[in-house]
């Protein structure tokens, strides 16, 4: 069975995005490490958790953007590394927004009211409980918006055309 048999057939496709996810999966949970581990870092010297989390967030977007364009998703034919890199440093930079706020909300607002005056004993564990919460709302936004603008538009038609059926819609 050639490969365009199988592109033909749509099981190429699925395979192949099956495979995409699981490595995407594993650069995401290699990232994450990263992004935990200098968060937790920094907030050991009792950095301010915000600026934990930029900086945490910063250094695991550099290692996700190493993995990205090396082992998950296909080069974007036409585009320079110079514009890929750029591209994906403006998507980070809104899914930075997303977990900066997502942290601040489920630490200042949800946090800080159900431990009530216990805070004190239970803020660094509480920041890192929150700190999974947020990475793991982006977790979505990251695998959207980096294959839509950052693989080519073949391998996503190509896909889109088998989940739909075999059917342009």
């Amino acid at each position: 069975m050639t490969e365009e048999v199988c592109r033909e057939t749509g099981k190429y496709s699925m395979k192949k995005l099956f495979i995409q996810i699981l490595k995407y999966s594993l650069a995401g949970v290699i990232a994450a490490i990263v992004d935990l581990a200098v968060f937790s870092l920094l907030s050991m010297y009792h950095v301010y958790y915000i600026v934990c989390n930029i900086a945490s967030y910063s250094c695991s977007m550099l290692t996700n953007y190493w993995m990205s364009v090396n082992f998950v998703f296909d080069h974007k034919k036409g585009w320079s590394r110079k514009k890929e890199f750029t591209a994906f440093v403006g998507l980070s930079l809104i899914g930075l927004f997303i977990n900066t706020f997502s942290l601040w909300f489920f630490y200042d607002v949800v946090f800080i009211n159900m431990a009530g005056n216990g805070v004190e004993n239970k803020g660094e564990t509480g920041k890192m409980i929150c700190k999974v919460g947020a990475t793991a709302i982006l977790l979505v936004y990251n695998f959207i918006s980096k294959k839509i603008f950052l693989e080519k538009a073949e391998t996503r038609k190509r896909i889109g055309h088998e989940i739909n059926g075999g059917h342009n819609d």
